[in-house]
């Protein structure tokens, strides 16, 4: 996602590989979300990476591999809650360990930006899952930490 997350980039400075590479990440986006908004895809993701009703609003606001305010997570997570009750922003951060942990070894990771917030790394591996795949944990899968 090197090409597609700077927003000050000149498309026609771009190589025709850095081209080619950039129309390969916006493909995957796009396709994780057309995956994600099918209704079905969100429940097999929960069931084969065993998430919370939170931990999946986390990954589905990050899903497009764009980064995301902390603010932005809070809404993603409490949109359907009163204005006054939602909790702090310091929620998001413990929602996104959470994730993190259940997502750490299947090619999908969430980094943080600092001063900015989150972004999730692995949209291919994501887009996989959402169209019915299961993922490929490296190393120990978290059921037999």
């Amino acid at each position: 996602m090197i090409v597609a997350a700077r927003r000050d980039f000149d498309i026609e400075r771009l190589s025709r590989s850095e081209l080619m590479t950039y129309a390969e990440e916006l493909e995957a986006q796009v396709e994780a979300l057309a995956s994600a908004a099918r209704p079905d895809r969100p429940l097999h993701l929960n069931r084969v990476l065993r998430l919370t009703p939170s931990e999946m609003r986390i990954l589905m606001a990050l899903a497009d591999g764009k980064p995301r305010s902390k603010e932005a997570l809070l809404k993603a997570l409490y949109w359907d809650r009163p204005d006054d009750n939602w909790p702090q922003p310091k929620n998001v951060d413990v929602h996104v360990c959470h994730t993190r942990q259940k997502v750490q070894g299947c090619g999908i990771d969430i980094r943080t930006i600092h001063s900015l917030g989150y972004q999730l790394t692995g949209v291919e591996a994501l887009a996989k899952v959402l169209a019915g795949g299961k993922p490929e944990f490296s190393g120990l899968r978290r059921d037999q930490r």
